[in-house]
Parts: structure tokens; C-alpha cells; sequence
């Protein structure tokens, strides 16, 4: 290194050493002749693009073009190395001799033996173009890159070369930079493009091109230079897609995670790859790391908490200097202020999480960057159409939403999964996440997009209460499903908020996905929080809280305090009379009619049931007007009066099949089953029982019916001929009586009883 005071001083002497004016240099470089004369003069610094052209016609190697730049650019005092004479060799001898200049990993790749195979696979392909590896920041592309290039080194006679370009953001030097790394001399009268095609067209070579995004428009020249020479290949890693004709693009994952759900057994756990990560780097910083199975546990609920993602991996391991595996998980509640100072050979935007999310925002634009801060609202997921309401319900976006979404799946900020119906859905990594929240919270807009997100999936959930029960119940359960965890923090939020109607609407709106899909007690834990603060509420909102309330704990059943629920619903049976509510007096009848039933009083049961199916007939509503009769069905049925519970479940067959109600079609023949189970008539039953259960299954739920097909065929003939639908039943739930969202009356327990003797 030279001792040159400022940069400057050494810029003119290097100038001076190549033989070069003031304004040659200018020209090259694309600035006036003045400009460089007052960079040489220290009293302007090069913009970062002029500092990567001069680079280039300095002759600055490749791999000090980083430092290089940060000198030019005032931000170290490091010093470029003195000028070097060109080698009386030709270059291209050099380099061909060679054969690589890959760096040398001591590490062992972990966890992706499946995409080295798949990309190497397509590199040997004549049809394949350029092959991308895409991914977010983090992710782990380089790493994959360098192993696929290094186990492909023999089939490439001239070579596999990497090209670093993280440096740079000038898609003019991409080639340049290229041609450094291969040693390619511009030959005189020449473009640098025919200069690479004449050396490469009798050459089979491997370009490694890492960190393409900034440079992404540079691709159509990469483009050209591959149809023009058959034995080149590109591999490029990009958090952007290149959106080039021939494109392979090869979506980089996070490591594969243990399912913490199912509690894997510990041999599993050490053999899963981001485990044995997170264990070679924390042993590298704390030679007494234990690795024990006491830590293992941990260490995996560590590398789900970050999504699998190596660089988060890395990152936390580094911090086992510090913190035991228990001590350093509580921290990760904030991951972007644990997870910094990293490794010193790592890129400078890899030293620190947060560093990683910069970068990658950095290069959005700015209505991008607007859209990709206010998705991480939400959680677990979401569709086009929550985005659309949500993220730009101004109209102030800038932008469609559907094309942002485009661009930020393409830069790997995003990824696309398939959601209900077969409509595309999009999820972020919560590290990403972690680091839109911030900036929400840090510019204050966080309160607005989370009241937002409030009212539209309440509206949702509100819509979805007319239909629970309907036709259509199985798509918006589906859609329940998927929209569990953005409706979860909907709730905590209400709460936290005080709004105490809307947490009684969205109660209320949610009870029957809770009760359908068995999430009872987490509804119930949630209602036991919202119904003491309903005491001052109006009558109509404290009346459907302890509606909703009531339904929940008798749905729970177990450790259910009979005289609490008797009371929630006397309580809400007295408000909705003085309101005048008359389908909430009828639910107040027909749940206390339950109660009376469960007790042995079938008289008081069947004053509550008629009066309830009396309001129901006066509300014409065919679907409660159906469950009205269901419950004196099974008074009679508890009575022994088989005709006379017929007779209820047949008009509630036919109001069923009148509205086209499956679920309710399905009850209805599930009870009249029952009957004909119950008088004996195996045959009838196995009829209805059959068409019950074609239609359990295609709500999802046909584990009932088959524990009663299995009843009827076992009475009717022989064991043998109930054994495969026994195996069903088996393994839908092994055991019965079956609760769920079909109903099962003593009656009918006890014609399932059976099933215990079966072993």
C-alpha cells in the first residue's frame, strides 16, 4: 500500500501512472474534464457510480473494487494497493490455467442436498438459459451457488468462475467486472460484447453472478452473450427475478423446520439441518456450548422462531457467547435488536439483520415500499382482496396492488401459496415482518393500518354468521381456516381497544367456526374476558354476549358449572324478552330446554322446545325452524316415542332439502337414523346413515356416520361385514360417541355402544 494521504492525491498519481489526461479520464468515466480535477484536488468526493467506473479504468482488481469504492467515497481511510504492470503473459493463459476462482468454504453445506441436485440438473440441460436463485436476504443463495458451481467444476473445461457484484450498482460494469474476473482485454475496435463472444465462443464455462439485483438490467446483455455461445452458463443469485426470455428461476426456501406441533422425537431434531446449523456456529463462538438433548428442544423452537432463515440462524448462534438457548429465545421477541454483529468476513449488509432488511428495501420503489411496510398488518397471510381494502383504502398507493404484489414476489420480499378455491394467497417471513412492524411503529403508522385491518375482518366475520349454517358454510369455513391467525389478532386487538360491542359482534360472528371446527374453549376463553365487561353494556349487546357465552360452555362440557349456564341463560332469555328479540328468546328456550333434558326434566324440556319452535314458526326461518325441531325429536326419542320423533325429523328433512341446507340434511338423516336404529330397522338405517355420511363427508366431518354405518351393518349381518367401516372410523377419531357439530342423543350413545367392545 502506498502512503498517500488523501484520495485525491492518490487518484492523480495513479492517472499520471497509466498514462491518462484529466480528460480521458473524464470521458471514461462519464464526468467533465473539471470534475476530476477537483476530485484530485480533494474538494469534491466521486459519486458512488463514478467511484465504480474509475475503478474500472484504474485498473483496480476485482476483489478490492468494495474498499476501493469506500475510499473514493470518504468512508474508511484504507488506501487502493499501488498500480500493478500488466503481465507479459496473456491473461486468458492465466485464467485458463486456472480454471476457477471460486472461494474456498471450509463449512459443510447443511439441509440442501435436494437443491444442489435440482440445479445442477438444470445446468446440464442444452435448453435451459440463465438459472436464478431467487430468495429473500439471508436466505442462504451464495452459499448454494458456490456449493452447486464447486460440485460442477468438472464439467466445464474452461472453467467456473464467480463474479462478485455486490460492489457495484452501474449496470454499465457488469461486463467490465466480468471480463476482469476472466482476464478478457478489450481488443481494439471492438465492443466489449463481441471481445467476450469471440473469447467464449469455442469455451465451455460456468459465470457465477452474485448479487444481480442491483444490477438487473444489465440481464438482456447476459441474454445475448448466452445465445451466441452454446457453451456458456449463468448461474445468477438475485433477490430479484432477472425477467428474461429462457429464465430458470429456482426459489431459494428457508431450512426445512421440525414440526414442534407433533413433538418430534429428539433423534429428529438432531438431524434437522437448521438444528445442526445453529450448534456448529454456537460451538465455533463457545467451545462449551452444550449440545445435549436438554437443548435441543430449544435450539429448534430458536430456528422456528426465525423461519428457518441461515443468516438469522447464524446470527443467533453468534449471540451463544452471551446467552444460554433458553435466555437467547426470550430475547428473540425482538429479533432486529438481537440479532447484530455478525461475522466480519460477511457482506457489510449481512452483518446485522436489520442491515439485511435495509438492503433489500433499499431497492423497492417508492410505492412499493409504501405497500410492502403496511402487509406485514397482517398475520399469516392474506388474499388480493384483503390487500386491496387494507393496504389501499385511500387509493394513495401509487401503485395497483395486484402489480405490487407482482414486483414484491419477484424481489423475494414475498412469497405466493395457493389459498381457498384455488385464488393465489401471499405470506412474509416474520423476520421480514418484524422489520415493516418497526417501521410502522417507528413512523407512527401502525394504529391506523391495525383499525383498518379490524374492520375488515370483522365485516368478514360478520358476513360469514348469516352462512354458517347454510350452503355455503364449507367455503367460508375453508376461508376461516386459512384466516385464523389475521381473525386471532382481530380479537386481541378489540380487546385491548375496549370497544366493547365490537367484541361482542365479532364473539357472536364467530361462534359458529368455532363451534363447527371444535375451537370451543379457545372461543370460550376468549368470551370469558369480554362477558364482565358487558355488565354496564346496552341490554342487546349483554344479551348476545351471554348468548354466545352459554352456547360455549355447554359446547365444552367438560368442568361446566350446570347452574352457571342455567343462569347465563335465564339471564339472556329475560333481556331478550324485554327487547322484544324474538329469535334470541328462541335460542334462550332451546338451550334451556337442553338443560332441562340433561337432567331428567322432560316435561320442563318440552314447555322450553315448544315454545321455541313457536317463535320460530312465527320468524319463518326454515334453518332454525329445522334445529327446533331436532330438539323434540330427541325429547321423544328419549321418551321411547320413535314414530312421534319421526315425525319431527321428517319436516325437518324436508325444510332442509327446501333451502338446500346440507349441514341440516345431514342432521336430519343422521336423526332418522337414529330412529330406525333404534326400532330396529337396520336396513333403513344404513340407508339414511348412508346419505348422512356421503354429506359428512363433503362438509369434512364423517367420522359419526361411519361409527353408525358401522352400528347398522354389525346389527344387520355380521362383524365381519362392519369391519372395514370399523378401520374408517378408526382412523378418523378411535373413539365414539362422537361429538363435534353432529348431535348425538342418549338414544343414540347408546346404540354406538357397541364400539367399546369391539377392541
Amino acid at each position: 500500500m502506498e502512503e498517500d494521504s488523501s484520495f485525491g492525491h492518490w487518484l492523480h498519481r495513479r492517472r499520471t501512472a497509466l498514462g491518462l489526461t484529466q480528460e480521458q479520464l473524464g470521458q471514461c468515466v462519464g464526468c467533465a474534464r473539471a470534475t476530476i480535477r477537483k476530485i484530485e484536488a480533494d474538494e469534491r468526493r466521486p459519486s458512488r457510480e463514478i467511484a465504480e467506473r474509475l475503478a474500472i479504468h484504474l485498473r483496480v482488481a476485482a476483489e478490492e473494487l468494495a474498499d476501493f469504492v469506500r475510499f473514493a467515497r470518504g468512508e474508511i481511510s484504507t488506501q487502493p494497493p499501488p498500480l500493478q504492470p500488466p503481465p507479459e503473459h496473456s491473461p486468458w493463459q492465466h485464467r485458463s490455467a486456472m480454471r476457477t476462482n471460486l472461494p474456498f468454504r471450509r463449512s459443510t453445506l447443511l439441509g440442501r442436498e435436494q437443491e444442489v441436485r435440482k440445479v445442477k440438473a438444470l445446468l446440464r440441460r442444452d435448453d435451459v438459459g440463465p438459472v436464478t436463485l431467487t430468495g429473500a436476504g439471508g436466505i442462504g443463495k451464495t452459499r448454494l451457488a458456490l456449493q452447486i458451481a464447486t460440485e460442477l467444476a468438472d464439467d466445464f473445461s474452461d472453467g467456473v468462475w464467480f463474479v462478485d457484484l455486490a460492489p457495484i450498482s452501474d449496470v454499465n460494469l457488469v461486463l467490465p467486472i466480468t471480463a476482469q474476473v476472466l482476464g478478457i482485454k478489450k481488443t481494439a475496435g471492438a465492443s466489449l460484447i463481441e471481445t467476450f463472444k469471440a473469447y467464449l465462443c469455442d469455451k465451455r464455462l460456468l459465470l457465477l453472478l452474485d448479487n444481480f439485483e442491483q444490477v438487473v438490467d444489465a440481464a438482456p446483455a447476459l441474454t445475448d452473450l448466452l445465445q451466441s455461445v452454446p457453451g456458456l452458463k449463468l448461474l445468477v443469485t438475485s433477490r430479484f427475478v432477472l425477467h428474461v426470455s429462457d429464465e430458470y428461476e429456482y426459489l431459494v426456501r428457508p431450512l426445512p423446520l421440525p414440526d414442534l406441533s407433533q413433538q418430534p422425537s429428539l433423534e429428529l431434531l438432531s438431524q434437522n439441518a437448521a438444528v445442526q446449523l445453529f450448534i456448529q456456529r454456537a460451538q465455533a463462538v463457545n467451545p462449551d456450548f452444550d449440545s445435549t438433548n436438554a437443548t435441543l428442544l430449544t435450539v429448534a423452537e430458536i430456528c422456528v422462531r426465525l423461519d428457518g432463515v441461515p443468516l438469522a440462524i447464524e446470527l443467533a448462534a453468534a449471540r451463544s457467547k452471551l446467552f444460554a438457548p433458553a435466555a437467547l429465545l426470550k430475547r428473540l421477541d425482538n429479533r432486529l435488536r438481537t440479532l447484530t454483529d455478525g461475522f466480519r468476513d460477511f457482506a457489510e449488509r449481512h452483518q446485522t439483520l436489520r442491515g439485511t432488511m435495509e438492503w433489500s428495501y433499499h431497492w423497492l420503489a417508492s410505492a412499493e415500499q409504501i405497500l410492502f411496510l403496511r402487509l406485514a398488518i397482517f398475520v399469516g397471510g392474506w388474499t388480493i382482496e384483503s390487500a386491496e381494502a387494507i393496504c389501499n383504502s385511500e387509493s394513495d398507493l401509487g401503485l395497483e396492488v395486484l402489480e405490487g404484489l407482482t414486483e414484491l414476489v419477484d424481489k423475494s420480499l414475498i412469497q405466493r401459496v395457493a389459498g381457498v378455491d384455488g385464488n393465489p394467497r401471499f405470506i412474509m417471513l416474520e423476520t421480514i415482518r418484524e422489520y415493516c412492524l418497526d417501521h410502522l411503529t417507528t413512523t407512527g403508522q401502525l394504529p391506523v393500518l391495525e383499525q383498518q385491518h379490524a374492520t375488515y375482518f370483522l365485516t368478514l366475520a360478520e358476513e360469514a354468521e348469516r352462512s354458517w349454517w347454510g350452503h355455503e358454510s364449507a367455503h367460508w369455513l375453508s376461508l376461516f381456516d386459512q384466516e385464523h391467525d389475521n381473525l386471532r389478532a382481530v380479537g386481541g386487538w378489540l380487546i385491548q381497544q375496549g370497544d366493547i360491542a365490537a367484541m361482542v359482534a365479532f364473539g357472536s360472528a364467530m361462534f359458529g367456526f368455532w363451534a363447527i371446527h371444535d375451537h370451543m374453549r379457545e372461543g370460550l376463553r376468549w368470551m370469558e374476558q369480554v362477558l364482565p365487561q358487558t355488565v354496564t353494556a346496552a341490554p342487546a349487546v349483554r344479551a348476545k354476549a351471554l348468548r354466545v357465552t352459554g352456547f360455549l360452555m355447554v359446547e365444552v362440557g367438560d368442568g361446566t358449572d350446570p347452574a352457571a349456564v342455567q343462569a347465563i341463560f335465564e339471564e339472556c332469555l329475560r333481556l331478550d324478552l324485554e327487547l322484544h328479540d324474538d329469535m334470541g328468546a328462541s335460542y334462550g328456550y332451546q338451550y334451556l330446554g337442553n338443560l332441562a333434558l340433561a337432567r331428567g326434566d322432560l316435561l320442563q324440556a318440552q314447555l322450553h322446545f315448544e315454545r321455541c319452535l313457536t317463535l320460530r314458526r312465527r320468524l319463518e326461518t326454515l334453518d332454525g325452524l329445522a334445529h327446533a325441531l331436532y330438539r323434540l325429536g330427541d325429547l321423544e326419542l328419549t321418551r321411547g316415542d320413535v314414530q312421534r320423533a319421526r315425525t319431527y325429523f321428517d319436516e325437518a328433512l324436508t325444510l332442509a332439502r327446501q333451502i338446500d341446507d346440507h349441514i341440516d340434511m345431514g342432521f336430519a338423516l343422521w336423526w332418522l337414523g337414529c330412529c330406525a336404529l333404534a326400532a330396529g330397522e337396520y336396513a333403513g338405517a344404513e340407508h339414511y346413515l348412508m346419505e348422512a355420511h356421503s354429506i359428512a363427508c363433503e362438509l369434512d366431518d364423517p367420522t359419526t356416520t361411519i361409527g353408525l354405518l358401522c352400528s347398522c351393518r354389525f346389527h344387520c349381518t355380521s362383524e365381519e361385514r362392519a369391519s372395514p367401516c370399523t378401520e374408517r372410523a378408526r382412523a378418523s377419531s378411535g373413539v365414539l360417541p362422537i361429538a363435534g357439530s353432529w348431535p348425538i342423543s342418549r338414544r343414540s350413545r347408546a346404540a354406538c355402544a357397541w364400539w367399546s367392545s369391539l377392541g
